[in-house]
């Protein structure tokens, strides 16, 4: 098949029944090597699900492997992907930690390189990804063999619409089980908190709130704002927060409407996480903290004054 004549597949990526926001992300870039898609779900979604799937504007058909909720996990799904690929030049998935499980799978079964985390679409083969903590954008070629495989870094690319016209559905095969990873239940985080990767307003905290020994001035913000937490690496290290609440390089990328950085000194890991904020608030009384370069607004102060104060305005 020629590369240069793109068919595009795209893995929806499901969560439970439910489609993944980052799903529509995916569309949106497929779209920008084709004219439409298809898309593909392996499990067992919702009726409204599959309907909301196959109504994305530039999804022109749906395929369906039904395989059941235990059995749906990347061990057995990348085969079945890897099975679809015979008439698509083009593999996209959003980028995620379900992504990043499966697309390298299915990557060794078809022998090509997958390319992660791409932020622009030039052409079939051109693109471009950041390297040095997001402090540097590479444009890069493809010239491996099809398909070409990669994942699209969500905040880099626009959700796609609806429209009222449905894509036309096909059933295939169901998975079977083809390893031993089988999924056994899913424990969510306790709390009523906005998820970190889609809330409109992340408050996040750094080593500065070491000191109190805990986030609660923190929390106690964000249950007012309605926000979602996060923390930097350097606070889930010294045991203030856990791994789930980690933005930056090797945690979670957040693009909220604001995000509020609380006691933290900005290193280039995290920034490359919250850098596409819309707008960036930064609270730190060190005035040379790298935090404050980056911010739309500034507060030095220190961190256990400035978040009851603010937290009582925003309450009166």
């Amino acid at each position: 098949m020629d590369v240069n004549n793109p068919t595009v597949l795209v893995v929806g990526e499901l969560e439970q029944d439910r489609l993944s926001p980052v799903t529509a992300h995916a569309i949106t870039a497929a779209t920008q090597l084709a004219k439409g898609c298809t898309l593909l779900l392996c499990g067992e979604p919702h009726a409204e699900a599959v309907a909301q799937a196959s109504q994305y504007a530039g999804v022109q058909s749906l395929i369906q492997l039904p395989a059941c909720r235990e059995i749906a996990v990347a061990e057995n799904i990348a085969p079945a992907i890897a099975g679809q690929m015979a008439n698509f030049t083009h593999l996209l998935a959003g980028e995620s930690s379900w992504s990043k499980d499966l697309l390298p799978r299915v990557a060794a079964l078809l022998q090509s390189q997958p390319l992660t985390a791409v932020v622009a679409i030039e052409d079939a083969t051109t693109f471009v990804r950041p390297s040095h903590a997001g402090n540097a954008l590479n444009r890069m070629r493809y010239q491996g063999s099809v398909p070409l495989i990669m994942s699209i870094r969500t905040t880099a690319f626009a959700p796609a619409a609806q429209q009222a016209e449905a894509a036309p559905i096909t059933e295939g095969e169901t998975i079977r089980a083809s390893h031993g990873t089988l999924f056994r239940s899913l424990k969510p985080s306790p709390g009523e908190r906005p998820d970190l990767r889609r809330a409109d307003i992340v408050v996040c905290g750094g080593q500065g709130l070491e000191q109190g020994g805990n986030f609660v001035p923190l929390e106690q913000l964000a249950d007012v704002m309605g926000a979602a937490v996060g923390a930097t690496r350097s606070a889930v290290d010294a045991g203030l927060a856990p791994n789930d609440l980690q933005v930056g390089q090797t945690g979670k990328i957040v693009a909220p409407k604001l995000y509020i950085g609380v006691g933290l000194s900005g290193a280039i890991q995290h920034l490359a996480g919250m850098k596409d904020a819309g707008c960036i608030v930064s609270i730190n009384k060190d005035p040379g903290a790298p935090i404050h370069a980056v911010a739309d607004y500034r507060l030095v102060a220190d961190l256990y004054d400035a978040l009851p104060e603010w937290q009582q305005l925003i309450e009166t």
